[in-house]
């Protein structure tokens, strides 16, 4: 039988339950019997192997040390305090590059200085038995300035490198203005954008590289995984869409190509954890930064992504989905897209077949789940760990 919803009243829970033959059937629970049979307690299996289903997705902290971005101890101790037996962990976003950070305090791991500090991390993970696995970021455009007197007190690798200029496929920038009909809350207003560069085919190798590089510290550091950002408007989610990579070569066109980084990115995470052991995340329906879009652009660009995951056969895929019911019915593509959706998270699990794990809009992963697959092969996440 299915678990349709679950309810408590004075302490006592309600299941209602769907028979072989459709039959709906109410079940009473204690709290105990509710926790054994609620999907989120049970064991998953898969290309990862945990306790429960209740997954600590990213949580931007803004706690690591400036100028170095090494973690702190405060770092530390947030994720002590969640980490539980048989569980997921995704860390907040870890900046692969010195360019590449979207807050001062935001961690970095591209320096001797920052592996150390990471391995305090990796030692937590341990004695509580739990998966922790950094996410590797690179925010792009969105990038804050570095300035001449900030790197010239860093011991960063590349010294020939110009750290002060802010990368971007096409060199596209962020709106200081929304376009008439857009809401302010859809754009980054005050990101400075002076420095924005389009990137030269050797700041893209170098660019695929830093990931390469950071998955290695944290190999070293002592994770046995890690997860790939490509939302969040960041440097992988500008590659892919079409208004914020306007390349003609190789990494641009085409929805296939303009994807290229991303699996670049993946095949190099690749080279130092088995596929397994590597997740990606991504990002449906965003729309900050000017990155609002139709249905056919984004679904395009994503049934191809998701494709080329599966083919890599990752361990874990986080789906983060900010669909929401426009604030504006002026918004163009935003409601179009919303519509969608449901299509788009049909295809991933048609064709996904790793640890999905669901960020955002919960309703309609639930129905989709009815409608496709049994719920308890859903894993819910949330940005509070749950100790069940």
């Amino acid at each position: 039988m299915k678990l349709k919803l679950l309810n408590t009243v004075r302490n006592q829970y309600y299941a209602f339950k769907y028979g072989s033959r459709g039959d709906k059937q109410t079940v009473r629970w204690s709290r105990k019997d509710a926790l054994r049979h609620w999907p989120l307690t049970q064991p998953y299996s898969g290309r990862i192997k945990l306790e429960h289903r209740v997954v600590c997705g990213p949580v931007t902290r803004c706690r690591s040390v400036y100028p170095t971005g090494e973690l702190s101890d405060m770092n530390v101790e947030w994720y002590r305090q969640r980490a539980t037996r048989g569980a997921l962990m995704v860390t907040e976003a870890v900046t692969v590059a010195l360019n590449g950070r979207v807050t001062r305090r935001a961690p970095g791991i591209w320096s001797d200085q920052q592996e150390e500090s990471f391995k305090a991390l990796a030692e937590v993970g341990k004695e509580a038995g739990c998966t922790i696995v950094p996410q590797l970021y690179h925010c792009g455009r969105q990038a804050y300035a570095v300035q001449e007197h900030e790197v010239a007190g860093l011991n960063v690798p590349h010294k020939d490198r110009d750290y002060t200029k802010v990368l971007s496929p096409s060199g596209v920038k962020i709106p200081q203005t929304p376009p008439e009909g857009y809401s302010t809350a859809n754009f980054a207003l005050g990101v400075p954008q002076d420095h924005v560069v389009e990137m030269t085919p050797r700041m893209i190798t170098q660019a695929v590289d830093d990931f390469r590089t950071a998955a290695v510290r944290l190999k070293r550091a002592g994770f046995t995984g890690v997860n790939v950002a490509m939302s969040g408007g960041g440097l992988i989610h500008n590659f892919c869409h079409h208004k914020t990579n306007r390349r003609t070569d190789s990494y641009g066109g085409d929805a296939w190509k303009r994807t290229k980084f991303a699996v670049d990115v993946m095949d190099a995470v690749s080279e130092v954890f088995p596929a397994k052991h590597v997740g990606v995340t991504i990002h449906v329906g965003y729309t900050s930064c000017g990155l609002s879009d139709t249905a056919e652009h984004e679904l395009s660009m994503y049934k191809i992504l998701i494709n080329e995951i599966e083919e890599r056969k990752v361990g874990h895929l986080l789906y983060w989905d900010q669909c929401k019911i426009p604030s504006s019915p002026a918004d163009p593509g935003f409601l179009s897209f919303y519509e969608a959706a449901p299509a788009l998270l049909k295809h991933v699990r048609d064709h996904y077949t790793g640890c999905l794990v669901s960020m955002g809009n919960g309703d309609r992963f639930a129905q989709a789940a009815e409608d496709v697959a049994e719920v308890t092969c859903s894993i819910t996440l949330s940005e509070k760990i749950l100790h069940v």
